[in-house]
């Protein structure tokens, strides 16, 4: 997580008045512990300990009896010190009352996190689509990091303790703070065609290995942003039309689908697992390796490593280093096996 504008503005200030009241404390006890040496002649600890005393209103008995100049200096140390000391308290207090300094801290706690982030996905842009994404990615366990410029919103993800960066996504330094040379993915939902294409251009420049999927408002950017470093392209207007007249025309069939992807229903949807070479079921058929019966799940498709793809492959199919099989059903299983697979 990162703090918002806002928060930076309200840390600062928050940490500006704490420092100026530690300086005029310091400020404080340095005069008097010099003005009781010069005036009274003490030594250095009984000088500091008359200051504090004072300061702090403990009130204990003077080291030494004061003479007139004495008193004199004390109650302008009193004066002056304690009104120090009380702006100090206040200010901390005010602090925490406000919730700031839980926003100091928590601050500090995303910076580490923003430090550490590896293997996540980046999303730019968090508007509707933005969080929607986020909420798909999130359900399935993925380490996530939105870019906005709304601190408002940022506000919000950093509440529900989620990483945001309140930054412009279309600067090579917003992209950089949010690590993207060390992210798997990044999913632009921008407004405008031509920020998605330029944060593509930057993102693939700075990490050419990225998974890049942008949304695109017009279909004449589509060749844009193609050239620009994306992966995969979606029209979200469109798809989400097409998808509302499906839902008319085929409902039982838009029900299945999203049964299959698991919008209603967490436990249960489409996942991918990679064949690596040298992993169990390299070499081997559907029905040698029982997937079904052993796993409870569904292979619906091969996507061969030359990007062939076979549909409903029959049991005897081969299963080569280099194919993905996407399957149907209990998520959990799907994932684990293809976590133990890639890191073999």
């Amino acid at each position: 997580m990162f703090l918002p504008t806002l928060h930076k503005r309200v840390r600062h200030e928050s940490i500006r008045r704490l420092i100026v009241a530690g300086l005029l404390l310091l400020l404080v006890l340095v005069t008097g512990t010099a003005g009781y040496v010069l005036v009274e002649g003490w030594s250095v600890l009984d000088a500091l300990y008359m200051t504090v005393i004072t300061v702090t209103t403990i009130g204990y008995k003077e080291v030494h009896d004061l003479d007139v100049a004495g008193r004199i200096f004390t109650i302008c140390i009193a004066l002056v010190g304690v009104g120090t000391a009380a702006y100090g308290l206040s200010s901390f207090v005010s602090l925490i009352v406000s919730g700031e300094f839980t926003a100091v801290l928590r601050g500090q706690q995303m910076q580490h996190e923003l430090s550490s982030l590896r293997d996540h996905i980046i999303i730019c842009g968090g508007g509707k689509t933005g969080l929607g994404a986020l909420q798909e990615l999130l359900a399935s366990d993925e380490r996530v990091i939105v870019v906005e410029k709304d601190a408002a919103i940022c506000e919000t993800l950093w509440q529900r303790n989620l990483n945001a960066l309140n930054d412009d996504a279309t600067q090579q330094s917003a992209l950089e703070k949010a690590r993207v040379q060390f992210a798997k993915g990044l999913i632009t939902t921008l407004p405008s065609d031509a920020d998605n294409v330029f944060v593509t251009l930057t993102a693939r420049e700075l990490a050419p290995q990225l998974v890049i999927v942008t949304r695109a408002a017009q279909q004449t950017n589509e060749s844009k942003l193609l050239r620009a470093g994306a992966n995969r392209i979606v029209r979200v207007d469109e798809v989400g039309g097409r998808h509302m007249a499906n839902i008319m025309l085929r409902p039982e069939a838009i029900r299945f689908i999203d049964k299959l992807t698991g919008i209603n229903n967490r436990t249960v949807g489409l996942r991918e697992i990679d064949i690596m070479p040298g992993c169990d079921w390299e070499g081997k058929t559907l029905a040698q390796e029982e997937i079904r019966q052993k796993n409870a799940l569904n292979v619906v498709a091969i996507r061969r490593a030359g990007g062939e793809l076979l549909i409903n492959p029959g049991p005897h199919t081969l299963m080569h280093a280099g194919d993905v099989l996407i399957v149907f059903g209990d998520v959990v299983t799907a994932d684990d096996i293809n976590t133990r697979f890639t890191h073999k």
